[in-house]
């Protein structure tokens, strides 16, 4: 069995925190312009109160998401059975459920499988895995 820390937030490579949507590049850079008049108009606390909402609308990216969401979506090439919708449906309500959960290698085997089928992204399936699977020398011992 393997401790995962399902409130693992994905990273960038550069270290950042991944988020569940980009921010739109013009609002971000209409922000950057238009700050010294929003300071002047509505004071530094209430600009500061207005990001920190704006933030809270896009929280990071967590292993929990990333699992949840490619546990229930499923590869539509491929022809899924009963018994493996209930597992992976289980398997979801087990993540959605806890912070952290033990899993035996079969359930981290198809989190890792459904990841690499739903997600494209080599940064998202990199995280997950180091996340889900983290390589021998990361492991604590038991």
């Amino acid at each position: 069995m393997t401790k995962v820390n399902l409130l693992a937030v994905f990273k960038t490579f550069k270290g950042e925190p991944m988020r569940l949507t980009d921010p739109n590049p013009t609002l971000m850079k209409v922000l950057s312009l238009t700050d010294s008049f929003f300071n002047e108009k509505i004071g530094k606390e209430d600009l500061q109160k207005q990001i920190t909402e704006a933030v809270h609308l896009n929280p990071p990216l967590t292993l929990r998401e990333v699992c949840i969401n490619a546990l229930q979506q499923g590869n539509p090439q491929d022809r899924m059975t009963g018994v493996e919708k209930f597992r992976r449906g289980r398997l979801a309500q087990m993540v959605a459920d806890a912070d952290e959960i033990e899993l035996p290698a079969e359930d981290i085997t198809l989190m890792k499988k459904a990841i690499d089928e739903l997600y494209p992204s080599p940064l998202i399936y990199y995280n997950a895995v180091l996340y889900l699977d983290p390589p021998a020398e990361d492991r604590k011992p038991s």
